[in-house]
């Protein structure tokens, strides 16, 4: 049991530190941060698949923003 906290707590340190390197390192408007935020996820880490990102992406658009 305790292992699988330790998991999920690392886990959580890891998504908080490379969402912070991606809100430090991207330039450019949504769309720019929506590839950087594809390629880093979806690609590289594979912590999501495509369907999962792109509701995540129209989930959003729905949502009220400033665009």
């Amino acid at each position: 049991m305790e292992e699988k906290k330790t998991n999920k707590l690392q886990l959580l340190i890891e998504i908080f530190l490379v969402s912070t390197r991606l809100g430090f390192t991207s330039f450019g408007g949504p769309v720019a941060h929506l590839g950087y935020f594809h390629n880093e996820y979806i690609r590289r880490r594979k912590w999501m698949d495509e369907k999962s990102y792109a509701d995540l992406v129209a989930l959003s658009i729905l949502t009220w923003s400033c665009e």
